[in-house]
């Protein structure tokens, strides 16, 4: 089991924003189809934007996450990761 806080998997082209307490960036990266993305810890509240959603899953604390109610027009998801 992956001890990793957030991690992102790309099916296609996307970006990923994670600003950490005080919106301090913690990771953000274009991500390349077939590329994995990891936030091993950080500290909470975290904020999290994706771009183009419907090409990455994303796992969060090893479960799977489905940003699919969360992608706005444009194909952009947000959420929190709280404590």
């Amino acid at each position: 089991m992956s001890a990793d806080l957030l991690v992102f998997v790309a099916r296609g082209e996307a970006w990923i924003r994670v600003a950490g307490a005080g919106g301090k960036t913690v990771f953000e990266r274009t991500l390349k189809e077939g590329e994995t993305g990891t936030v091993a810890q950080a500290e909470l509240p975290l904020a999290v934007t994706v771009g183009r959603a419907a090409v990455v899953d994303v796992k969060l604390r090893g479960q799977p996450f489905d940003l699919t109610p969360l992608a706005r027009t444009g194909g952009v998801a947000r959420f929190e990761v709280k404590p």
